[in-house]
């Protein structure tokens, strides 16, 4: 049990934006723990540390625990008795809800997404309500068009929300604006919750039965600069290794040592669980862990720009700024190859409701910053942030959620119905014994259902994701020729000649080179540099006639701890605009003989 108490603490600083009471609190109710057996409680278990011999037991499927639909369909919820009725078939159901002034955006955006194949309604404030607005006005009206659009079409697959226009703030004039509806929030230090979360919440749990998405206008400029941002993410796509990768940052969480080494380790239990067919790499904002790096903000914005799938932070936060990242300092943010689409797990990121901009509205304004952000309008918990940090990457990169609005859904609903798998029960065994030594004793399910209110979206719920395309199939299990040396051949059915870029690599808790004690500023850089490689042996190998093959070699005396084969392939013409342009990556545990 002790175990897990460090362990969920490790989880609940990282991932929470709390203040440094908090953290006062947290350090007061540690202060008696023994922490003398450190590591018999840490075994570093993912790596055989004699070599690189795992059994049948250690071959691991990449997961697919993420379900594709929701098991309750918003049609079956909305039209039960309309189940015979037949209806030409659609694509996705498209709402756009729109602040008055803003509506030759709306129409154009409308247009858009009916070329994209969406069935799209566009409606005015006005039109579902006429003059000023309480918080919720607009709840029932929104709700009863969604259900007179799945009466009236025979939509496939999920549902589509899109909002218009900026929350109105406190005391502004709210008639034809789309106002934050008011939400309730049980986080010690909490100061009001606003959210979107409620106009997909279609039968009142709190859970969201449709995708939502706001673009927080206030002119139709802006909307139609976030239009082309949308056109040029949709429809342009460049081949390379960014379509695979995931960058993490995370601030300081100002505990002692001990504990900031712990933080770590909680950081990759949950990491270790999300598919590895991408890569993840990171960066921590504390001089003692290797993942540290100086200056941490060049580092931050150089995470940004290199292009990724999606781009994660994890710690403090308010309305202008991250460890790492302050509001002044997006103007240095030009994302190469890709715009970002960006988390912020912390407090405040997200809280579009005030007069000024959010980090996550900033970002989302800014040319080459992000094409969405999802971030919190309120103080949240570390144990609400600790599950949808985990939720968020099962929901992408194991369920390959098609669209970032998705994304967000299915892990809103992943929060409150997944209760069994291990890494979840994991952490609310120790929620159970952690909280209450911080004199917290919400229960998780309360967290759980009030975090699908606190965090919303900027942007267009039906974004593409834009994941690599193709399909590869790799032997399973692949097997050693000897040790440090394997062969084997894939398929790439879709692609008939490329290259693939195939690697034998470590898990994510480990690392293939030396540290150092660094002594300068250049040590500590070079340090996360091998901290972030993960790669025990590499190649490149030609495609003929949709098959592959593959030889690897490493030191086997000198780099142990083998665990996946991964593969990158890329079809020779490159960045042609159809299924086969691009690339796909994979993975597979391996079992030695």
């Amino acid at each position: 049990m002790l175990r897990k108490i460090f362990t969920f603490t490790a989880i609940a600083v990282l991932i929470s934006g709390c203040d440094q009471a908090d953290i006062d609190r947290i350090n007061d109710a540690i202060a008696h723990w023994d922490l003398s057996h450190l590591h018999e409680l840490f075994p570093q278990d993912s790596q055989n540390q004699d070599g690189d011999v795992f059994d049948d037991a250690d071959i691991k499927e990449p997961q697919q625990d993420i379900k594709q639909d929701t098991d309750v369909k918003t049609s079956d919820l909305l039209n039960p008795d309309d189940s015979d009725v037949e209806h030409p078939p659609v694509s996705h159901i498209y709402l756009i809800v729109y602040q008055d002034d803003l509506k030759q955006a709306a129409m154009n955006y409308a247009e858009y997404r009916r070329s994209s194949g969406f069935a799209v309604e566009a409606v005015s404030v006005s039109e579902l309500v006429s003059g000023g607005l309480q918080h919720n006005s607009l709840v029932v009206p929104i709700h009863e068009k969604v259900s007179s659009l799945l009466r009236s079409i025979a939509s496939v697959g999920d549902t589509f929300l899109l909002l218009i226009g900026d929350a109105p703030a406190k005391g502004e004039e709210n008639a034809g604006k789309i106002p934050a509806v008011e939400c309730t929030n049980d986080t010690i230090g909490q100061t009001g919750c606003w959210t979107d979360n409620t106009y997909g919440d279609l039968d009142g749990d709190l859970v969201p039965d449709i995708a939502v998405g706001r673009i927080p206008a206030t002119t139709v400029q802006q909307v139609e600069a976030y239009l082309t941002k949308v056109k040029a993410h949709e429809s342009t796509y460049e081949v390379g290794e960014w379509n695979r990768r995931v960058s993490i940052y995370t601030g300081e969480a100002n505990f002692d040592p001990t504990i900031d080494e712990l933080l770590e380790y909680a950081m990759f239990a949950g990491l270790k669980e999300v598919s590895h067919d991408f890569d993840i790499i990171g960066a921590y904002d504390n001089v003692n862990s290797k993942y540290y790096y100086t200056p941490f903000e060049d580092k931050v914005i150089d995470l940004f720009n290199q292009g990724n799938l999606m781009t994660i932070y994890v710690g403090h936060g308010s309305e202008e700024w991250t460890q790492g990242l302050t509001a002044d300092q997006i103007e240095q943010i030009s994302c190469d190859h890709r715009e970002a689409i960006v988390f912020f797990f912390a407090c405040y990121a997200g809280n579009y409701t005030k007069a000024t901009n959010s980090l996550a509205e900033t970002l989302v304004w800014h040319t080459r910053g992000a094409v969405a952000t999802i971030g919190s309008t309120d103080v949240s918990h570390p144990y609400g942030n600790a599950v949808l940090a985990y939720e968020v990457p099962k929901a992408a990169l194991d369920g390959r959620a098609p669209t970032i609005g998705e994304v967000l859904m299915r892990a809103k609903q992943q929060m409150v119905e997944n209760q069994h798998d291990d890494f979840r029960q994991f952490m609310a065994a120790a929620a159970e014994v952690a909280l209450p030594e911080m004199d917290d004793y919400t229960p998780l399910s309360t967290i759980e259902f009030q975090h699908c209110n606190l965090y919303n979206l900027m942007g267009d719920p039906a974004l593409k994701m834009n994941y690599p395309p193709a399909q590869i199939w790799l032997p399973k299990p692949v097997e050693y020729s000897t040790h440090g040396q394997i062969s084997f051949v894939g398929d790439t059915p879709e692609i008939d000649s490329g290259t693939a870029f195939v690697t034998v690599e470590v898990e994510r808790d480990f690392w293939v080179g030396d540290l150092v004690e660094p002594e300068n500023d250049q040590d500590i850089r070079d340090n996360w540099a091998v901290a972030n490689n993960k790669v025990m042996a590499s190649t490149t190998v030609p495609i003929v006639d949709g098959k592959f093959t593959a030889q690897l070699q490493w030191d086997h005396e000198k780099i142990k701890g083998a665990r996946w084969i991964k593969v990158y392939v890329t079809d020779k013409m490159g960045s042609l605009p159809a299924t086969v342009d691009g690339n796909k990556s994979t993975s597979v545990r391996f079992v030695a003989q």
